[in-house]
Formats: C-alpha cells, sequence, structure tokens
C-alpha cells in the first residue's frame, strides 16, 4: 500500500541524493529518507541493542545486541501520517519521510533479520554468504520487480476506465509478485516494493475518482490485515509469555522506550549536517516530528514470534528470544499510546498546526460564498407556494455551518449582517480611526503577504491540476499527456518559485537524441550531395570531357579496369611465395602497374577537365573532392603510383626483390573501388532510397515529440485562461493577485506563441494533434448524449451498451490514425463559424475574396485605422495588442461601445491585454459592422497569408442572406458576442458554479437577431437568459440603465431601446441583445411573437416575420441546396404558427417585422390571415 500510494515526483527527484548518500542496498527506497531510513536507523538501533545490552544482560554478545535492535527498526507511522496531513501542509515532505521510511525498513530489516537469524542458527557464518544474499535481494529484487511492473503497467493501460478491474490487477500483481519473487531469490518485499513504485507512477495517469477507489481499497486492505495481525498476536504472544519474567523485566521496558526514543533523536542529530543540505533539508522542528513519529511495525512482533518457535532454541536462548518478544510487544504499545496520541499536542507546540493567514482569508471568502448560495435558495424555496409558510428563522438557525477555523460556535443566524460577520471573521486585523470613526483594515507584514502568496500559488497550482483532470476527462489530453501535467505541477510544488517551469515543454518541441541528432545531419548532407548537379564547362573540349565522364559506358569501362586490376594483384600476391623468382615475372607486374596507372591517371584528369566550369584550380579539383568515391579514387592513383616508383628502384637495386605488403595494401583499396560496381546492380534503386526511409523515421521521431508537446501546450493554455477567469475568486489580496496574473499572462503568452510557430515548422504535426482533439471531444460529448438518452428512458440497457461498443469503436479508429494534412485554404474559409451551410453564399464570397502576405513586424491593423474588411488567416501568427485609452473606456461605461479589437475579452478594458491569433481565425467582424476605428494594433510575428473579404463584398453578402434572425449579419455578430457572452456568464450569479464548457453549450443555442426597428423589446417565458453584447438598454419598470456587456437579469420584464422615446440619452451605438431560447422553442418562433407584442420603428409597408419564412421555405423546396433539416424546422414553424392563429392563440394585430404605416396596416393583416388560410 505505502509503494502504490507513494509520491512518485518526490522519489525520482530524490534518487540521486539516495544512490549517493547511502549504500547500494538502500536502492529502493521513496526519497532522501533513505538516509535516515537506514544510515541513521541502523545507527540507533546498533546504539540502543548496545546500551540495552548493558543494561539488561552483560553476557550478551554483539550479534545479540545487534539482533535486539534489528527486531525494532521497522517503523510503520501510518496514524502520525494520517495526522500530519490532516493538520498542516506545511508538513507535507515530512510525510513523505516517513512514508519513505517505512517501505525501505520494512525491506531491508527483513533481509537482516533474516542474516541475523541464519548467522545465529549457524547457517551463515561466512561474511561473503552475506554480502552474496545482499547482491541476490538487492539487484535479482529489483530486476524481477521491474519485469512485473512493467506488465502491472501494461495491464493497467486496458483498464483506465474500470475501477473494480484496476483492484484486481493491483491485489493479483501485489501477491503474485511477492510470491513468485520470494520463491525464486527470497527477494519478495523488495520486488513487491518495486511493482508498486511503479504502478504508482501509471497511477497519475487515473482519474479522481478510479485513483480515489483504487488508494480506498488499499486502505482498508491495511486496516483489516493489521486487525487481523493484532488480534493474532494478541492471542498467540501471552502464551509464548506467561510465567517467564520478574517484576524487574517489566521496569527495564520504559527504559528500552527511552532509549528508542533516545538514540533516535541522537542518530537524526548527529546526521543533520548531511540531511539538512539533501532533498527538501530538514530544520530542528521536521526532525523532532521524524523522531517522534518513529512508531514500530508489527513485522518486528512477528519477527520475535518467529524466532521464538525456532526448533534449535532452548534453555537460556530460548529465555533470551521470549524477552526480545516481551520487549517489542511493549515497545510497540508504548509508543502507540504516548508518541501517536501525544503528535497533535506536539505539532501545536511546535507551531505547526497553526492556520496561515491565507489560509484563513481563503476560508473567509469561502464561508462568504456558501453563505451567499444559501440565501439565493432560501429566497428560491420562499417563493414555493407549498414551502411559503415554513419557520425560516429555524432554517437559518439550523443550517448555519461551523467555521473550520473557529473554535466558538457557528456563525449563527446573519440577520444582522455586516457588523456582527465582521466580528467573526478571522484573520482580518483593523485599526480604529478617531477621524472618521471607523475601522480600517491593516495591511499584512511582509511575512504575512509572504505566506499569503505562498498560499496562493500552492492553491493556482492545485486549480491548474484540477483543469488537466476535466480536460483529460473530457478528452482533450492524452494519458501521457496527462502524466506529465500532472508530473509538472508536482515539480512545481516542491520548488521554491512555486510556479511551472516552460524550458521542458519549449525543449520538447526539438527533443531529439544526439546520435539521432548526428545521423540525420548525415544523412541530410548526403542526400544534398546527391541532388547538386555539377554545371558543365564553357569550352568544348572540356564539355566533351563533361559528357564521356558522366556517360555510363564510361563508369562501366573502369569498374572493369578496377576488376582487371584486382584480378592481377591477387595472383600475384597469392603466387608469390610458389613460384621461382625470374626476371621476366617481375618485368611483366611492373608493366602492368604502370598500365593501370596510366589509365588511372586518365580518368583523373577527364573527370578534373569535366568539373572544370570556367577554371581548373577554382572549380575543377574542389568538385572533384566533393566526392567520397572521387577521393577514394585518389588515394589508389596515388598510392598505385608510388607502389610503382618503389618497384622501379627495388628494380634497379635488387632486380629480384617483391614488395609482398605493397601489393597486400593496393589490393585492399582495390577492392573498396570495386565496391562501386554494386552501383550498376538492379537492386541499387532501392539502396538509394535506403536515406530517405531512414530520415523519414527520424522526422517521424521528433513529430512525436512535437505532437506530444503541441499537446501539452495546448492544454496548459486551457488551464492558465480558466484560471485567469476565476483568479478573482481564488486569491482575494489585490497585489498578489496582480503579480500571480501578470505571471499567469506572460507564460500563457509564450506558449501561445510556441504553438503558433511550430504550427508554422510542422503544419501536419499541429494539424493532426487539433484534429485528433477534436475527434475526441466530440465523441465525449456524445458519451454523455448517450448516457443522458438512458437516464432518460429513451434507450433500455442493451441498447445503451450497443451504442457504447459502437462509440468504442470509434475511439479505436482514431487511436489508429498517424498523420493528418493540413487542412487546404478553401476547406478553411468553408469552415469559419458564421459561412453557414448557404453554398451559394459561401461559393459567392470566396470568388470575391483576395490574398495579401504580411513580413514579420508588418502592421496588419494600425490602432485608429479603418479597416478594409474581415481577414482570415491562412499561414503564420498575427499578435493582438490593446492599450487602454481613456475615450475608449468612457463610451464602453457610457454607451456600452465595445472597443474594436479582436480576441481580447474583459469586463473593464482598463488594462493592457495580447493575445496571439492562429491558423483558421477571423479578424477585422466589429471594426467591419460597426465601421468604427480599430482601438488595437496587430502585427505579424511570422510571414503570414491572409484571404481579405472586402467591405462592400459582406454589404452583398448581407444583402443576400439579409434574415432578421438568423442571417448572415447576425450569425457574424454571434460570432463576436460568443467570447464577450462566456466572460458575462461566468460572473453571472446563475452560472457561477458552472463550467466554462458548460456555459459554451448553453451559449451554442443562442442567436442574435436585427433590432435595429425595435423601440421596446418584452422579455417573456419563452427565453431563458438575455446578454447584452453592445450598446444600452433601460429596464421599463425600474428605469435602471444596462450598458454592455452584461448580463440582464431574469426580473426584467420590459427593455427601452435607443430608439424608444422613453429613452432621453442620445446613443450612436445600436443595441445587441443576444437572446437564449427556452428548451423546446426555436428562435423563429420567439421572433415571431416578439413582433406581436413589441413595439416597433414604422419603416413603411414590408413582409411580416412569418410570410419571410414561408417564402424562404418554398424557394428552399424548389431549388435550393440548402440544408434538409433546415427545410424541416422552417416547414414546422410555419405549420405550428398556422395552427396558432387558426385557433385564436395569436390575435390579428402587429404581424408585420417592420412595421407599416397605419393605413396599410389593415389590407397587410388581412392578406396575412388569407395566406396562411390558403
Amino acid at each position: 500500500m505505502t509503494a502504490f500510494c507513494l509520491d512518485v515526483h518526490a522519489f525520482f527527484k530524490s534518487l540521486p541524493q539516495i544512490l549517493i548518500i547511502s549504500i547500494p542496498s538502500e536502492f529502493h527506497t521513496s526519497h532522501y529518507v533513505l538516509l535516515e531510513a537506514r544510515v541513521v536507523c541502523f545507527l540507533s538501533v546498533s546504539i540502543c541493542g548496545m546500551l540495552m545490552r548493558l543494561v539488561i544482560d552483560t553476557k550478551w554478545s554483539f550479534i545479540d545486541a545487534l539482533l535486539f535492535g534489528a527486531m525494532s527498526s521497522c517503523i510503520y507511522p501510518l496514524e502520525v501520517v494520517r495526522c500530519l496531513k490532516e493538520t498542516s501542509i506545511q508538513t507535507k515532505h515530512v510525510t513523505i519521510l516517513l512514508e519513505g521510511e517505512t517501505l525501505v525498513s520494512a525491506c531491508l530489516s527483513l533481509f537482516f533479520f533474516r542474516q541475523l537469524c541464519m548467522y545465529y542458527t549457524s547457517w551463515a557464518v561466512h561474511w561473503y554468504q552475506i554480502v552474496m544474499s545482499l547482491v541476490r535481494e538487492i539487484f535479482g529484487g529489483i530486476f524481477t520487480g521491474y519485469l512485473f511492473g512493467l506488465f502491472g503497467v501494461f495491464m493497467m493501460k486496458f483498464s483506465y476506465n474500470e475501477a473494480t478491474t484496476l483492484m484486481l490487477l493491483t491485489i493479483v500483481m501485489c501477491y503474485s509478485s511477492y510470491f513468485f519473487i520470494d520463491w525464486f531469490m527470497k527477494a519478495g518485499t523488495v520486488g513487491c516494493a518495486v511493482v508498486g513504485i511503479m504502478m504508482g507512477i501509471e497511477r497519475a495517469s487515473l482519474s479522481k475518482e478510479i485513483e480515489k477507489s483504487v488508494t480506498g481499497l488499499w486502505m482498508v486492505i491495511s486496516y483489516i490485515m493489521n486487525g487481523i495481525f493484532f488480534l493474532i498476536i494478541g492471542a498467540i504472544a501471552p502464551t509464548y509469555l506467561k510465567n517467564h519474567f520478574r517484576f524487574s523485566d517489566y521496569i527495564l521496558i520504559f527504559v528500552n522506550y527511552l532509549m528508542a526514543n533516545m538514540t533516535r533523536f541522537l542518530s537524526f542529530f548527529l546526521f543533520s549536517p548531511i540531511l539538512s543540505r539533501l532533498g527538501y533539508g530538514m530544520s530542528f522542528t521536521n526532525m523532532v516530528i521524524c523522531v517522534w513519529g518513529g512508531l514500530k511495525n508489527p513485522i518486528s512482533i512477528n519477527q520475535g514470534l518467529f524466532l521464538s518457535q525456532a526448533q534449535l532454541l532452548e534453555g537460556e536462548e530460548l529465555f533470551k528470544i521470549r524477552l526480545f518478544v516481551m520487549h517489542n510487544i511493549a515497545l510497540y504499545i508504548l509508543l502507540i499510546f504516548i508518541n501517536g496520541s501525544l503528535v497533535p499536542t506536539l505539532l501545536k507546540v511546535l507551531g505547526l498546526s497553526e492556520i496561515s493567514i491565507s489560509r484563513q482569508f481563503n476560508m473567509n471568502n469561502c464561508m462568504k460564498y456558501i453563505y451567499e448560495a444559501r440565501a439565493r435558495t432560501i429566497a428560491i424555496l420562499k417563493m414555493d407556494r407549498f414551502l411559503s409558510d415554513a419557520n425560516w428563522p429555524l432554517v437559518l438557525h439550523t443550517t448555519a455551518l461551523k467555521h473550520p477555523y473557529k473554535k466558538t460556535a457557528a456563525i449563527g443566524n446573519i440577520q444582522n449582517n455586516e457588523e456582527e460577520e465582521e466580528e467573526h471573521i478571522l484573520g482580518y486585523r483593523f485599526t480604529f480611526c478617531p477621524d472618521c470613526q471607523k475601522e480600517v483594515l491593516n495591511e499584512p507584514t511582509p511575512k504575512e503577504t509572504k505566506e499569503m502568496t505562498k498560499e496562493a500559488k500552492l492553491r493556482i497550482l492545485k486549480l491548474k491540476k484540477t483543469s488537466y483532470s476535466r480536460q483529460f476527462e473530457n478528452g482533450m489530453i492524452s494519458k501521457e499527456g496527462i502524466r506529465i501535467m500532472h508530473q509538472a505541477v508536482e515539480i512545481a510544488m516542491d520548488s521554491e518559485d512555486l510556479v511551472i517551469e516552460l524550458d521542458g515543454l519549449f525543449k520538447l518541441f526539438d527533443k531529439e537524441g544526439c546520435f539521432y541528432r548526428c545521423l540525420r545531419n548525415r544523412i541530410q548532407h548526403l542526400i544534398k550531395n546527391k541532388t547538386d548537379r555539377i554545371k558543365p564547362p564553357r569550352k568544348p573540349w572540356r564539355l566533351w570531357c563533361y559528357r564521356v565522364v558522366t556517360h555510363n559506358v564510361f563508369s562501366i569501362c573502369m569498374n572493369v579496369v578496377v576488376l582487371f586490376n584486382m584480378i592481377q594483384v591477387v595472383y600475384h600476391v597469392g603466387t608469390a611465395t610458389k613460384r621461382k623468382k625470374f626476371y621476366m615475372t617481375y618485368y611483366l607486374m611492373v608493366t602492368c602497374n604502370l598500365f593501370f596507372f596510366t589509365l588511372y591517371l586518365i580518368e583523373f584528369w577527364l573527370k578534373v577537365f569535366a568539373y572544370s566550369w570556367i577554371y581548373i584550380c577554382k572549380h575543377g579539383i574542389p568538385t572533384y573532392f566533393k566526392s567520397y568515391w572521387n577521393i577514394l579514387e585518389f588515394i589508389i592513383l596515388s598510392y598505385s603510383f608510388v607502389c610503382l616508383v618503389v618497384n622501379i628502384v627495388r628494380w634497379v637495386i635488387t632486380p629480384l626483390t617483391e614488395l609482398y605488403y605493397f601489393d597486400t595494401t593496393l589490393n585492399l583499396l582495390l577492392a573498396l573501388r570495386i565496391c562501386k560496381v554494386l552501383t550498376h546492380c538492379k537492386f541499387y534503386d532501392a539502396w538509394k532510397a535506403l536515406p530517405a526511409v531512414i530520415l523519414k523515421y527520424l522526422n517521424a521521431k521528433v513529430d512525436r515529440h512535437r505532437a506530444l508537446a503541441y499537446e501539452l501546450g495546448k492544454s496548459y493554455i486551457a488551464g492558465e485562461e480558466e484560471i485567469l477567469e476565476n483568479i478573482h475568486q481564488t486569491v482575494d489580496n489585490d497585489k498578489i493577485r496582480e503579480v500571480i496574473k501578470t505571471k499567469i499572462e506572460t507564460d500563457r503568452l509564450a506558449v501561445t506563441k510556441r504553438l503558433g510557430i511550430a504550427q508554422k515548422e510542422s503544419p501536419c504535426v499541429a494539424t493532426t494533434v487539433k484534429t485528433k482533439l477534436a475527434m475526441r471531444t466530440v465523441l465525449n460529448s456524445m458519451k454523455d448524449d448517450i448516457y443522458e438518452l438512458k437516464v432518460s428512458g429513451w434507450v433500455d440497457d442493451v441498447e445503451y451498451y450497443k451504442l457504447l461498443k459502437s462509440l468504442l469503436e470509434r475511439y479505436k479508429h482514431i487511436s489508429t490514425i498517424k498523420t493528418i494534412l493540413p487542412t487546404a485554404p478553401k476547406l478553411i474559409f468553408r469552415e469559419v463559424p458564421y459561412m453557414g451551410d448557404n453554398d451559394e453564399l459561401i461559393e459567392f464570397l470566396y470568388s470575391n475574396v483576395s490574398t495579401k502576405k504580411f513580413d514579420p513586424g508588418e502592421v496588419v491593423y494600425a490602432e485608429g485605422e479603418l479597416v478594409e474588411g474581415i481577414y482570415i488567416l491562412i499561414t503564420g501568427m498575427f499578435l493582438v495588442s490593446y492599450t487602454p485609452k481613456e475615450p475608449v473606456i468612457d463610451k464602453l461605461k457610457d454607451f456600452g461601445a465595445l472597443p474594436v479589437v479582436d480576441y481580447l475579452c474583459s469586463p473593464t478594458y482598463e488594462e493592457a491585454m495580447y493575445e496571439y491569433v492562429v491558423p483558421g481565425n477571423t479578424i477585422g467582424e466589429l471594426a467591419t459592422l460597426t465601421e468604427r476605428p480599430y482601438n488595437g494594433v496587430i502585427t505579424a510575428e511570422t510571414h503570414s497569408q491572409v484571404y481579405i473579404m472586402n467591405r462592400d463584398i459582406l454589404k452583398k453578402a448581407m444583402e443576400m442572406d439579409s434574415d432578421p434572425v438568423n442571417g448572415f449579419e447576425c450569425r457574424i455578430w454571434k460570432y463576436i458576442g460568443f467570447r464577450k457572452a462566456v466572460t458575462v456568464m461566468m460572473n453571472a450569479p446563475a452560472y457561477r458554479s458552472s463550467t466554462k464548457d458548460k456555459i459554451k453549450y448553453v451559449l451554442e443555442r443562442s442567436f442574435m437577431p436585427n433590432l435595429s426597428n425595435y423601440k421596446i423589446f418584452v422579455v417573456n417565458e419563452m427565453m431563458e437568459d438575455l446578454i447584452l453584447v453592445e450598446g444600452l438598454v433601460v429596464d421599463f419598470n425600474t428605469r435602471d440603465i444596462y450598458t454592455g456587456p452584461c448580463y440582464i437579469p431574469r426580473a426584467v420584464q420590459k427593455l427601452l431601446l435607443p430608439k424608444s422615446s422613453f429613452v432621453n440619452i442620445t446613443v450612436t451605438t445600436e443595441s445587441k441583445l443576444m437572446i437564449i431560447p427556452a428548451r423546446d422553442f426555436d428562435e423563429y418562433e420567439i421572433m415571431v411573437n416578439e413582433e406581436q407584442i413589441c413595439e416597433l420603428v414604422d419603416y413603411g409597408s414590408a413582409k411580416c416575420l412569418q410570410h419571410l419564412i414561408q417564402e424562404r421555405s418554398s424557394l428552399t423546396s424548389k431549388g435550393s441546396k440548402g440544408s434538409r433539416q433546415k427545410k424541416l424546422v422552417l416547414a414546422n414553424i410555419t405549420k405550428q404558427l398556422k395552427k396558432k392563429v387558426l385557433s385564436g392563440e395569436i390575435s390579428n394585430k402587429s404581424r408585420i417585422t417592420f412595421m407599416s404605416s397605419k393605413s396599410s396596416r389593415g389590407s397587410t393583416l388581412q392578406s396575412t390571415h388569407s395566406k396562411i388560410n390558403r
């Protein structure tokens, strides 16, 4: 259980310290605790054993003293660890220290106890026997445990979402690895610990629920086994210990207890200079907790009982062992009752149980939030007709919660509100000001500020970890990615700055081993040499040489010459010792060498002349030596010349002397050159393609790292954005919040920029990651929908599992997708969100777009510039920067005029903001529709290319699709308002507990109609929520003014728009409302109902919305290529409206969308009624 629930990061972080400080036998602990666990622990038990030898019986041997100490060396501070985790987070590393000591002491105490017993019983008497046993158990246990761990991790990958399967798997792997390794090499404890650590590493990839279930199972198992063990020990121990001891023996138990604690403290104190400089370090308070928390392991009792049952022991030896057992049992009980029960008191004395100011502030905010939620719930229940007469004061009193950090009673009825509440708030200190007669909040001291900053950063890291887990559950990050992100958070929690370092992420984009990098460079160099073309020389005779050299016949002839020369040399060397030496043979040999040398020399000069584009020395010779084959040919030519000269000289001096070694070396060089003949074989094409295949493999290896880095970067950005949206609720101190916010924003922009560069460098990788991410997200959404169908009763269990099986096949298909090519520019254009499904409109826009390119640093939109249209980014990356200006902010506050800037959302826009735009996104919608100058600056970060939809073309497109509810202009406004609405909804009370994804799903049902002709807008039950994206509206009843962007409360019934005569404000900004329909209502149905009950502007005669729907439905049925689903929706709406008119639900007044004049109103209504009847 300890190994499986181990802090994996602490283990890996401290492994170098473990290997350096401790002896090799302490390899598999979980922390730098090993130094304390073995060196310090062995020192303490050795001293304790020797001292108890002097106290109890000086006749004991040193082996007896070591055995007495070894039996009590194993610790098991389970209750101490639990108390530390519940009391304070300041002792996290102490908790890890004790857990690591538990693991390593259990492994090694069993080994040393077994070796001492073997020595005690004369089974092992030589030192080398103990050493070999140690080597077998440590190295053999680690190796076999590693193999079992690999198998366990492999099996875990098939059951990530099956809690029951994982529980069974961990139990089976635990006991099977222990019994097999113990049977094979008596190292079951070591092997089982290694298996637990390896499976604990994979545990980071599990969801929170699954991980909690598995760890909870092992906690239950540990408690059950401890209970059974104590029951057995309690039943057996009195049988062996009765009537064997005197009263003085029991008195010595207390001496043993004092010796155990004193020697443990002394050992820690002696090694404190080393411990304080390793791992997390060790302060005096931490050392006291480690010493006091060294509760003994029940294994030590089992060891004593095992030894007492040995048949070889009798008489004095048996009494000695029973004395060991009695002391172990008594020491275990005393440590449990004294040390274990006084741990909370010790923490309080040391000051570790005190609650920091920042934690108090955080809990105060949580309590306020809880009471606000309670107040809202009570207010809703009071409006329930069945609960209106309930005893609400009793409800308030009963539901009052006790403050976790208060010693007094609960915060009771908060009717007396703020003054009484302030008295009970902890952590805040006030000073009474005699001038203003008020209490002023004191600023925290520098020490308190430091603690608050640390607490705030830790809270942010925990929120990040939760965000990554949520992304994993939604399919937005892979199992490998969630493991890396969780590990990064754990590393940040252990660091001094408490921030996630991004250097590792940036290096992952270009991660490649040194060997693979050298291999890549070499292959690229070879391919480049092959592709380099040699320029033909200008002079005719050199051009003739070029044509001869580049001809295949020339190459074949020279290879034949090399082959004959090799045969001649082989024959000469092979028969040198057998034939008789005479003058004629030597003469023929020298003549052949001269002949071949002449041919090689002619080949050399032909190639030099052929490669001489203009000059021989400047172009010919350097080009010749660029080829490795030519270098080998020149070496052979030079060596042949040397051999020829030496042979002639030797011939003149001693004619019959042969040069055997010269000929052998020349033969080897010719053998290398003959390899060039392989270039003319049939399988040369396959060999020629080998470098390209190797290069493709190396690129795929790098792309895997880049894909993982891109995925991690995307998840990191999503987590940072979620933190930024909730940071005002997480951190209440303004200064600390600004520091953390600035750091988060800087890191987010850095990662976004790196992702944009990565997409520019490897478009296939980015497209693959994005597409697979979208696939998994869609499938997870479908999975939730299938579950809702089952809950609502649409499908039974059989159909539900069939649908899940079909969904699982799609998941498997996604995992088989390796590479997805980048999206074509036209497809990027078609997939712009507001393009819709009107093919005629899309073709019109695409046929009228223009292309524009930008260099790095070039300004795309300047501040104050009137943009020419909408830009669609095809390749590259833009940087959007916004600097707040007072006139822009005043317009926002007074009239709700949004700052004309893209991709930047803020409730106030009072701070500078930056954002990167990547391919597939668009800019300039708000500036184009409002025709207001741009309030930010957009610059190109890389070489970029865009499609431009000109303003005039957009106006024609709006005329082609002029639907006042869901037309082209309305869809663009919805695209603009979607991002603004997310920020607004996050702060709305009704959606404060909803996640960002849920809010986006709610906003997806929304629409933004054209309200340019409306004076009064009526809110009814067909609308779930209203969001004012831009402009100004007034509540008809209360005359409250709302300026965008803001959330319209649900209590509002009528809204006055700027064109109403009741609004005495001159407003040039048109009001834009985002309407979220209630369930089972359609946007057209809502707007048809609105035009009946709202007051509109008189612009002359026009068709009503109802007839407009009918006309477009008929045109669609005649020849439109639009969506079939939209036809059915429009037909269904028309049918419903007709039924309502015929049944009298809709009165015959105010049916006109754009208000007609009074004279023509009656005829228009009559024609409307007659058309519906027909």
